[in-house]
């Protein structure tokens, strides 16, 4: 008797985790607005860059043949990048392929907007400071957010209220953003001049 009462008590706690557990719908496409969608950052000099036509047009909505996404989150609300990465907790699985709309291309196509369903195990029903990792993954050294070397971006910060069954789960809500390369310093290019004509007066000496 006394070993079928333990069994049963572990059976509850067991449950009554399980059901405990915070979870949240990640995707964009709540609203289907261009405001909320993932896009390809448009090249501006000395302002704003891109990988070039193999991440997709500038403009362009991103897609599940070309980029993946995942999400971080941290308990409680977070207003700053380096709080938020000291808090943050191991990301979602990475979502790419079918969980997006679409392919890489006009918005007009639903591109730049993805489900990826729901996020469980998000830690204990309450407020979630969250964000969303977006990458140009094609290649084995773009598997992950960190390794791409390609268009990548974050979301900026945002909170969700994190639910457990049976309080209807809710969606992560966030402006869109543009995914890009790093601007080149000044310098760079100055270096890269500088080469160029060291190398054009070598060839005329020659």
């Amino acid at each position: 008797m006394k070993k079928l009462l333990l069994s049963l008590t572990a059976g509850v706690l067991c449950v009554g985790t399980m059901y405990g557990q915070g979870r949240v719908n990640f995707n964009n496409q709540s609203t289907f607005n261009n405001a909320d969608a993932i896009t390809v950052r448009a090249v501006v000099p000395n302002v704003s860059n891109n990988q070039g036509p193999t991440g997709g047009n500038a403009g362009d909505g991103i897609g599940g043949d070309k980029y993946s996404v995942q999400l971080r989150w941290a308990p409680g609300t977070i207003t700053t990048q380096a709080a938020f990465d000291a808090a943050a907790l191991p990301p979602s699985a990475i979502f790419t392929g079918a969980a997006f709309l679409a392919n890489t291309g006009p918005l007009a196509t639903f591109s730049g907007f993805f489900d990826a369903g729901t996020i469980a195990n998000i830690g204990a029903p309450g407020t979630f400071t969250m964000q969303t990792w977006a990458w140009y993954s094609v290649g084995a050294g773009n598997a992950t957010y960190a390794a791409a070397t390609g268009n990548k971006a974050a979301s900026a910060l945002f909170t969700v209220n994190v639910t457990a069954s049976p309080t209807p789960v809710n969606s992560t809500v966030f402006p869109g953003f543009t995914v890009g390369t790093p601007v080149p310093e000044p310098g760079t290019f100055a270096l890269a001049g500088l080469g160029a004509a060291a190398l054009l007066l070598f060839r005329r000496r020659k």
